[in-house]
């Protein structure tokens, strides 16, 4: 059977599935420039502030800004941190960089949670594109412009792919494999619960308890300490 014919529908379907998903990161990029500081609000504008205040400080968390119920770990302020090591003339343009950072950080994270569930290549890069499209007013708020919930979204991808891997380890085989992905779920549940009340919402809390237990009573019941007996 000739297999030709599938490469290049494969090819073409790849091909236009990255056109799509490039396309909306410029588009979505040109309106962070050309419209930014039309549409920017307190909460995006402060946190570019708390990230300035931080580096000034040289600390990851700033001993002289108000976290509200946040404490911050891991969240867009670092990432605006990082870029504005490099960018410090211009907030705007910084904000910009650094969402754009963020958006194809989600978009790696949404496709290595589609390649465990086995979706194909170019289906996965076209939902990929969807993810960052400006495709209604919340989705431009959250995630194109304003950018709130794509480090949650971030962790949520992972927490996902988590759980499809501790799902699929054979405890009593791959002991350690096992307890690995124990610990980086407990890890992703606590950096997670650190960035406030929103980010204990399902499956955060249950899964770091569960994560516990199991991982308790297997080092218990085995007597497992760092992969030895």
């Amino acid at each position: 059977m000739d297999r030709k014919p599938k490469m290049k529908v494969n090819f073409y379907g790849n091909l236009i599935s990255i056109i799509v998903l490039l396309s909306i990161l410029c588009v979505n990029f040109w309106f962070l420039l050309a419209r930014g500081d039309s549409y920017i609000d307190s909460d995006m504008a402060s946190n570019v502030l708390a990230a300035v205040n931080a580096n000034a400080e040289y600390t990851l968390l700033s001993r002289n800004w108000y976290y509200s119920t946040v404490i911050g770990i891991f969240t867009d302020i670092h990432i605006f941190q990082l870029v504005l090591l490099f960018i410090q003339d211009n907030l705007l343009f910084a904000r910009a960089i650094g969402v754009l950072l963020m958006q194809i950080l989600l978009i790696f994270s949404f496709l290595f949670l589609m390649k465990q569930l086995k979706i194909s290549r170019s289906s996965s890069i076209l939902f990929a594109a969807f993810t960052v499209a400006p495709i209604s007013y919340w989705l431009l708020l959250m995630i194109s412009f304003g950018a709130y919930y794509i480090m949650i979204t971030v962790h949520a991808m992972i927490s996902i792919v988590l759980l499809i891997w501790y799902t699929g380890i054979d405890c009593g085989r791959n002991r350690n494999s096992w307890i690995i992905c124990t610990v980086l779920i407990i890890i992703t549940g606590l950096i997670t619960g650190l960035n406030g009340l929103k980010g204990m919402i399902f499956p955060y809390a249950p899964m770091l308890v569960m994560a516990l237990f199991m991982l308790f009573i297997t080092v218990r019941n085995n007597k497992v300490i760092l992969g030895k007996e």
